[in-house]
């Protein structure tokens, strides 16, 4: 067996040199621990702000129902007016109505697409925290 010879100022300097790194070691767990109780607190503001996106997306899905119920409405007046007959009058009402639906589409196309960005982006950055918790250290 080749066992190398260890003198005792050899021990003493290893020693000294454990010792050392066991103390940043300790300051280590010590900032980690810290990190960990902050982290800890953040995830408590985090749910909130989750469940506050949940409802937001539920609102959305609320406010898209009430669009399709407008237009559903629009759709039945435009057909009971070709029915009777369509004045002059009336066919600007209905134009002026379809101006409004327009519109209202258009900025719920665009809430949409931000829900939409802001949702993916959310998910998405939780999913990646969510792995990296659940990897081995």
């Amino acid at each position: 067996m080749n066992q190398e010879t260890v003198s005792f100022a050899g021990i003493q300097a290893d020693h000294r040199q454990w010792t050392s790194v066991h103390s940043a070691w300790r300051d280590d767990v010590e900032r980690w621990q810290r990190e960990h109780q902050s982290a800890l607190s953040e995830l408590a503001k985090l749910q909130g702000m989750i469940r506050e996106h949940g409802e937001a997306l539920e609102s959305h899905a609320q406010a898209i129902e009430l669009h399709q119920q407008a237009l559903r409405d629009h759709g039945r007046a435009m057909s009971e007016y070709e029915h009777q007959g369509i004045g002059e009058g009336v066919q600007e009402a209905m134009a002026g109505q379809h101006r409004e639906l327009a519109e209202r589409h258009r900025k719920q196309r665009d809430a949409h697409e931000r829900i939409e960005k802001h949702h993916r982006t959310v998910i998405d950055r939780l999913t990646r925290v969510k792995a990296a918790l659940e990897a081995a250290m």
